[in-house]
C-alpha cells in the first residue's frame, strides 16, 4: 500500500536567507532516517510543493537523494514581479496557492485514501494560518468586506476560514480528511514568535537542567524553573493568558514567576 508525506514549502519574502526549500528536504532525510526501512521501500513517497520554483516533485526509494519533477502547473516566483517591498502584490497569478495544497491533499484522499502519513507547510507564520507568500485579502474579503466568509482567490496565503462550507465544498473535504493515514497528522512550520515565547525558549536552552542533558534526551516531563521580572511579565504575558497564568491583579505580580 502506497504511503506519502507531502512538504510544502513557502517562499522566504522576507528575504532573511532562509531557504524553505531545502529546509523540506531536511525534513525528508530527517524521517527517514528516523524510519530507515522507508529508505528502500517502494511504496514509500515523498512530495514537495515548492511555492518559490512553482514545482510538484517526488521522491522515492529510486533515488533517495533526487527530486524528480512532476508538474510545473505553477509559475516560480520573481521578486521583482510579485512584490513590492516584502508585500505580495495583489494580482491574479498562477503562484501557487495554499488552496492548490488543500487540492492536491484531497486529489490524494480521492486516489489513494488513508495513505497520507504527514503534511507540512514549511514557512513563515502567523496566528490566522501559514504564509506561503505573505499575500493579503483584497478589501471585500476583509472582516468588514461583504465577501469576509469568503476566500479572495488572489490570496495565496492559509486562514483561518479555509475550512468554512463556502470555501471547501463536503466532496473536497471528505476527500482531504480521507487522504490521513489513521495515524496521520499536519503539522506546520513558521514562527510567529512574540517576546514572551522567546523569552521562555531562551531561558529554558540556558538553564542547567536542560543543559545537563543530551540533546534529544528531554522528555514532556522534564521541567525548567526560570525568572522573569515584573514588568517583563505585565508587559509581554498577555500575548497568551492561558499559557501565561497571571494572577490577576497587577499590584501581586510577583518578582519572580515559575513557569
Amino acid at each position: 500500500m502506497k504511503r506519502y508525506v507531502v512538504l510544502v514549502a513557502g517562499y522566504d519574502y522576507e528575504n532573511s536567507g532562509v531557504d524553505f526549500t531545502s529546509l523540506a528536504n531536511r525534513r525528508k532525510n530527517y524521517l527517514l532516517k528516523q524510519n530507515p526501512t522507508w529508505v528502500n521501500d517502494s511504496d514509500m513517497e515523498f512530495i514537495r510543493l515548492d511555492t518559490k520554483s512553482g514545482k510538484i516533485e517526488r521522491n522515492n526509494s529510486n533515488n533517495r537523494d533526487n527530486w524528480v519533477l512532476e508538474s510545473t502547473t505553477f509559475i516560480p516566483i520573481s521578486r521583482s514581479t510579485h512584490y513590492r517591498q516584502k508585500h505580495f502584490i495583489q494580482q491574479d497569478t498562477q503562484v501557487l496557492s495554499i488552496t492548490d495544497c488543500y487540492r492536491f491533499i484531497a486529489n490524494l484522499g480521492a486516489s489513494d485514501p488513508g495513505t497520507l502519513k504527514e503534511f507540512s507547510i514549511i514557512g513563515h507564520g502567523w496566528f490566522d494560518g501559514p504564509i506561503l507568500v505573505n499575500s493579503f485579502q483584497r478589501e471585500d474579503y476583509r472582516i468588514d468586506g461583504a465577501h469576509f466568509l469568503e476566500r479572495d482567490p488572489w490570496d495565496k496565503d492559509g486562514r483561518a476560514k479555509d475550512f468554512f462550507a463556502n470555501n471547501l465544498d463536503v466532496t473536497t473535504w471528505t476527500n482531504f480528511r480521507n487522504a490521513f493515514a489513521p495515524d496521520g497528522y499536519c503539522w506546520v512550520w513558521g514562527c510567529l514568535f512574540p517576546r514572551a515565547y522567546y523569552n521562555v525558549l531562551y531561558s529554558v536552552t540556558r538553564s542547567c537542567a536542560y543543559r545537563s542533558k543530551t540533546l534529544g534526551t528531554h522528555t514532556n516531563s522534564d521541567s525548567f524553573v526560570i525568572t522573569v521580572s515584573s514588568s517583563f511579565a505585565s508587559e509581554h504575558y498577555a500575548t497568551d493568558s492561558i499559557f501565561f497564568q497571571l494572577p490577576p491583579m497587577k499590584e501581586h505580580l510577583p518578582e519572580l514567576l515559575e513557569t
